[in-house]
């Protein structure tokens, strides 16, 4: 997804600079005008900006302490891995010891989407890193969420628990629908087109 993203920045006109632990990954990059770095260390040197999407949990915290002593203070740095709740805590906190403005945004989308610009980020974090954030951004930022740092991988995890139940609900249905020997397609139907149709507002 990180290729896709970094295809959507040039697209923009934006000079990306990146790193990966594969540099065979960069090679596609390197041809539409990007910049191969040798370490991380050389991507935060340079940049006003910087963003990670990486694979898992782990990878957030020992990436970002990898390179803390090379961040320029001042840097805008978009974390925009799926991360759980206690390591943005940790990020933000690595940040602020660094002088560097922490921006928790996980994206809810995959590659095509990536690719498309249509990610939704959910972005947090202070207003002054809002302008750096955005022109740096890929996809669409519903809403800048108030409160601190750390607040999107919460929202994200919330979001992931609300598909996960969804899928599963409609999974155990479809099961329902086959033991009763009930056509499968009159359901989806009911579904798309009745007043069970996914569609929700909700107040607090």
């Amino acid at each position: 997804m990180g290729s896709a993203m970094a295809d959507r920045l040039l697209d923009r006109g934006v000079a990306v600079i990146a790193w990966d632990r594969d540099s065979e990954h960069l090679r596609a990059l390197e041809g539409r005008g990007g910049e191969r770095a040798g370490a991380p260390s050389e991507v935060v040197s340079g940049s006003s900006v910087v963003i990670t999407m990486l694979a898992d949990r782990p990878c957030g915290p020992r990436c970002g302490h990898a390179v803390a002593r090379g961040w320029p203070e001042g840097t805008i740095w978009l974390q925009m891995s799926s991360v759980g709740a206690a390591e943005a805590d940790e990020l933000v906190r690595l940040a602020e010891a660094h002088g560097v403005t922490l921006v928790d945004a996980p994206v809810s989308g995959s590659t095509h989407p990536a690719e498309e610009g249509e990610l939704t980020i959910l972005a947090s974090g202070p207003d002054s890193a809002r302008t750096a954030a955005s022109r740096s951004s890929t996809g669409v930022v519903p809403s800048a969420l108030g409160g601190d740092a750390g607040m999107g991988s919460r929202l994200k995890l919330a979001a992931n628990l609300w598909m996960i139940v969804m899928v599963t609900a409609l999974a155990e249905s479809m099961h329902l629908c086959r033991d009763m020997s009930l056509d499968q397609q009159q359901f989806i139907a009911l579904l798309q087109d009745g007043p069970l149709a996914p569609s929700m507002r909700c107040r607090s």
